[in-house]
Parts: structure tokens; sequence; C-alpha cells
């Protein structure tokens, strides 16, 4: 199945060269759709670039470059470049429309009528600061000029106390009711579609890097949708999210993981759900088998799942995981240094192993640690008697009443001390 030759450096180029020119694809298929309204919005200021080996000519590293500035970046990570080089004001000719967003406060709004224009300053309340004539005047037209307002400002108001100044402090307090509580029906309209999209887009982020953990029908939730509609955000779409989105956080990360195993020395494959359950959470015989890449630093990449139905022979476990090293290092096999299953140790972990002597394969430690438990059970009669006693001692503790209990362990005290008394 598999064969110990050392590969020659032409073919290693050839395999690397191949590796970039893939990676390369995926990230212009990704921008592609992003560019076509089905990904993020930062791929419309980035562009894939394929480094080429001066000497050689083959491919030797991705790249992206900004069209902005014209800087270039690891290809990497692009979601974290984005929010380091566009969102944190690293690019110059990048316009971030947060700060642009200027709200007009209803109190600039004249009470008699949407159409009156009065100027107020957006600075916090001082001694300079007048209150406009016609919030206290109910004589004041809407007619009324700008030139003509403006002496109108500088002249000290004195309310007359009569009936006239109740209307119009009823107006004031209405409109400051106003200020404190805004519609919110209309908040979302100040936002513009880059926002948007940058905001659904790390709400994407959070529902694929939490791993199932959160469920697609929170989206549809009532108290979700008020929270959208409180911080400024227009109702999310179920199928749009679940669909394009999440298929292109999916491609980015298929991308980012390949890029990760490629740039280690070597690597190991974990595998499970090998092991048959009958009572297994998918119901029936089915159940999933979970394959991923251990790295040199700690980090676990998920690599592909598979449903298997019934009891599964070991050759087919031993296709399965050679096929996945090939699939990752393609001829240069020795980057793999070993495979982790939780079955299938002694056919399939040991066949690879003889085929492909630098391979150390292991079972998982559950499975080594179940298996020696059965051991001492087995081959030593006091391990199971003391499991047996510790059984009994157990269902004891759980199914007797506190009463019993209190009264076995006061007559087995009783007793130990007649016992001492004695001799």
């Amino acid at each position: 199945m598999a064969t110990t030759t050392t590969p020659s450096l032409e073919s290693a180029e050839e395999v690397a060269s191949k590796a970039m020119h893939k990676r390369y694809e995926g990230l212009i298929m990704v921008r592609d759709k992003a560019i076509k309204g089905k990904g993020a919005w930062y791929w419309a200021h980035f562009e894939p670039l394929l480094i080429y080996n001066t000497e050689t000519g083959h491919p030797k590293a991705v790249k992206l470059r900004c069209s902005l500035c014209d800087a270039v970046f690891s290809a990497s990570n692009p979601s974290r470049t984005a929010s380091e080089h566009l969102k944190r004001g690293t690019c110059p000719n990048f316009n971030n429309n947060n700060n642009n967003i200027v709200v007009k406060p209803i109190c600039s709004v004249s009470p008699t009528s949407a159409s009156a224009s009065v100027v107020v300053s957006h600075h916090k309340r001082s001694s300079s600061y007048n209150v406009s004539s016609s919030l206290v005047d109910p004589s004041y037209h809407v007619s009324t000029s700008v030139a003509d307002l403006v002496p109108q400002q500088q002249q000290h108001l004195v309310l007359s106390g009569g009936k006239e100044d109740l209307g119009a402090l009823a107006m004031l307090e209405d409109s400051v009711k106003k200020l404190k509580s805004p519609k919110l029906s209309s908040t979302w309209s100040i936002l513009n579609n880059t926002q948007i999209n940058s905001a659904f887009d790390f709400l994407a982020d959070w529902v694929f890097e939490s791993c199932g953990s959160v469920s697609f029908s929170s989206l549809e939730h009532s108290k979700f949708k008020a929270f959208l509609q409180q911080v400024g955000l227009p109702p999310v779409s179920a199928r749009e999210f679940i669909g394009t989105r999440l298929d292109t956080k999916f491609e980015e990360a298929k991308v980012e993981s390949e890029a990760k195993i490629r740039d280690a020395m070597f690597f190991q494959i974990s595998s499970d759900g090998w092991k048959h359950k009958s009572n297994n959470t998918y119901g029936g015989e089915e159940s999933l088998v979970n394959v991923s890449v251990n790295l040199p630093n700690g980090t676990s990449l998920y690599r592909r799942a598979l449903f298997v139905t019934g009891s599964v022979p070991s050759i087919y476990a031993e296709e399965v995981l050679w096929e996945t090293v090939t699939g990752i290092c393609g001829n240069i096999v020795q980057q793999c240094v070993g495979i982790v299953t939780d079955r299938f140790k002694a056919k399939a972990l040991k066949n690879l192993e003889e085929q492909n002597h630098w391979m150390v394969n292991l079972s998982c430690q559950y499975q080594g640690f179940n298996s020696l438990i059965k051991d001492f059970s087995k081959e030593l009669p006091l391990f199971r008697n003391v499991a047996q006693n510790c059984l009994k001692l157990a269902n004891f503790m759980n199914y007797k009443s506190q009463v019993d209990y209190l009264g076995s362990v006061c007559e087995f005290s009783f007793k130990k001390k007649w016992k001492t008394s004695i001799s």
C-alpha cells in the first residue's frame, strides 16, 4: 500500500508547487464569491498574489495585497489581517464610515413643525448655551427666517406665568421624552451596507467557531431579533446566513487549515468513532467517525468526517487512514509520524506501522486505560473483589435512608469500642 522510498528533490518541488497553486485558487474562489455578495466584506480590498521563486520559477508563497495602499501580507489568516489593517486604521486609504455618522438630535427640530430647522450645538451644556424661543413662545411661526431667529436667541427669555406657557412647556417635555427613548424601528437605517455586512460577518465567525453549540433556531428567536433591532441591525435571514455565509467561512477555514498543515514539519493523524456503540446518538446502527490532524504546536485541525454502519472491518479503516495521509502530504508520506485511533490497534495500525517503519501508531488514552482496567479485573482476583465491595458500599450509600445509614455507623462504632475494651 505504501512505499518507503525517499522522493527526489524535483518531486518535492512539484508537490509544493501544486499545493501553492491549490491554495491560491482557493483564495481566488473565496474572493470571487465575496465580490458577488456571498462572502466577507474585506475581499473587496484584498487580492491574492502568487509569489514565484526567481531561481527555479516555481511558486514559493501566497500573499494578500491591499488594493488601497499596495501593502502585502501573509495569506494565512485573511480575517485577522482585515481587522488589523483595515479596521484599526493602519491602512491610510481605508475610509471607515463608523466615525462619520452624525445623528441629528430630536431637540434640534421644532415641535410645532417638522419642516422648521434650528441649528443646535452638539457639545455638552455650558453657560453660553441658549434655548430657542420656538420651544417656549407659542406665538413663534414656522415662516420665521434664520436671520430673524438669531437676535431672538440672544434675548433673555422670561415666562409670563400665563396659560400660554403651559403649552410650550408640554411640548418641551415631549421633546425630551422623545430624545430619551427614540423609536427603534428606524434605528438600523443609519447603518450602511458595509457596516451591516461587517457585523454579520463577525456573527458568522462566532457561530462557525462555536462548533455546533449554537442552535440555528436562535436566529429566529424573538429576543435575538429584538437585540438586533436595539443595536441597529436589520433582521437576519436564516436561510442566507446558514447557506452562503457559513459556506464562505468553511472555505476560508479550509484554506487556513491546509496552510497550517503545510507549514508544519510533521503531523499526527487522530481518529475516533470506530468503536461500535449500539446506543449511539445518531440512532440505529450508524455512527460518526471523525478524522483530525494534530500539529507539533499542540493544535488540532479538523480534516474529514464519515458515517459508518455497524461493525467496520479493519481493512476499511486502514484504507481510510492511509487515504487521509496521502491526501494531505502526497508522496512525502514521511511527514506523518503516527496515527492514534480508538480501535484497530492490533490489525490496521499494526499493518500501517509495519509498512511504514517511521510511524508510531497508538490507541487513544481512553481506550488504553479501559483495556488496562479490563486486564486487571480479569487477571487479578483481588482487584475484582475490591471492585465488588466498592460497588456494594456505593449502593448502600445511595439507596439507604439517612436514618439507616446513621444507625449502621453508630452500631459499627459501638462494636469497635466494645472489642477494644475487651482486648
